[in-house]
């Protein structure tokens, strides 16, 4: 949500007109049907909408200034004008209801998870609706991103259990990084507008090397790999920018490790594959060696946020990236340099996963 903060602020003032300090938002049509709905389903939309204002919002947090207000009040206004968008704020919420308390016993929990697929769906079907109108216009473009990351949410959150970790993150990078063939429709004012990932990324804070001194020494050892290993294979040919992916990474743990220690939940780790970009989405998909060697890095920083807590739906993915990447690796192209040995090993001992002796010898 870092992105999606710096976007709001470029945004909001274009997009409403304020009265006495009144945000004035006006409905979409599509959000009140002519048929009244049950007092059942009033209420549980209500509680659905208490529960993104005081929880679920939390778990989309990446720490950044703003980053509250946009989640708490926003996008629930911004949600009255699009109800794909409202959709799958009330998705989001029930499937918290449904994975986010250890309370919750499993009937429960059934039940919470198919109200969040119907409100998904729905969200879905609009969403699709939304973008195949002739008169999309770059003054939406935030609101196609914010429902962007909504999606990428619920289908962590929602992983098929027969889908691999790396299937499952190729389709969440490509929600998250949008859709091709919106940029196909709508290129030069999805380049250029305040919207594009391109250009928010210019307003992410700069990476520092001292701030690497934060992290204890066994995380700040490891993750200075990825740069001996990017100089090691600097001549092959890669489809992305390395060394942007690799800072970013760093940053990554950093930013982590500062919001833990103030208690606080940081999703900033989605700004690595905002970085890297559809480029290194490919890369991914190609099974790139360098590419999966940085997104194990990136899966561990991912299973310490879930590890935390108030990344409820980020579950098992960081854990089970780390198991298949190394698996590829071994005995891969890059396998024979030490550091991605070394890098392997302390990736599956960060996650918890048993080393695998033999294999991992590189002999």
């Amino acid at each position: 949500m870092a992105l999606l903060v710096a976007l709001w602020e470029k945004v909001s003032m274009t997009q409403h007109h304020e009265n006495d300090g009144m945000m004035i938002v006006t409905p979409s049509p599509t959000i009140f049907s002519s048929t009244p709905p049950s007092p059942s389903h009033r209420l549980l939309e209500l509680q659905l909408m208490h529960r993104w204002s005081v929880r679920t919002w939390t778990g989309l947090n990446s720490s950044v200034s703003n980053c509250e207000e946009l989640l708490k009040t926003k996008l629930p206004q911004e949600a009255l004008s699009q109800s794909y968008l409202l959709n799958g704020i009330l998705s989001l919420a029930a499937l918290d209801m449904s994975l986010g308390d250890t309370d919750t016993d499993a009937s429960s929990a059934a039940k919470y998870r198919c109200i969040a697929l119907e409100y998904s769906n729905r969200a879905s079907i609009e969403f699709r609706s939304a973008l195949s109108q002739p008169n999309l216009n770059a003054g939406e473009l935030h609101l196609l991103y914010y429902f962007a990351t909504i999606t990428t949410v619920l289908y962590f959150a929602l992983r098929q259990p027969s889908a691999s970790a790396l299937e499952t993150l190729g389709v969440a990078m490509t929600l998250f990084l949008g859709s091709p063939r919106m940029a196909r429709s709508s290129l030069d004012w999805l380049v250029y507008s305040s919207a594009s990932l391109a250009v928010n990324l210019q307003q992410l804070p700069p990476f520092l090397p001292e701030m690497l001194d934060l992290l204890d020494d066994g995380t700040r050892v490891a993750v200075m790999r990825m740069e001996v290993v990017r100089g090691l294979v600097r001549d092959r040919q890669s489809l992305y920018d390395p060394d942007k992916t690799i800072t970013q990474t760093k940053y990554g743990f950093v930013h982590d490790h500062l919001a833990s220690k103030s208690g606080a939940t940081s999703g900033y780790f989605m700004t690595v594959i905002a970085v890297g970009g559809r480029e290194f989405a490919a890369a991914v998909t190609e099974r790139e060696p360098l590419a999966l060697f940085i997104l194990m890095y990136w899966a561990v920083l991912v299973n310490r946020v879930g590890r935390g807590g108030g990344m409820w739906w980020v579950g098992s993915i960081g854990r089970d990236l780390v198991r298949e990447i190394s698996e590829l690796l071994i005995g891969g192209d890059i396998w024979g340099l030490k550091d991605v040995r070394e890098g392997a090993r302390w990736a599956r001992r960060d996650v918890g996963i048993r080393q695998l002796e033999m294999e991992m010898s590189g002999e």
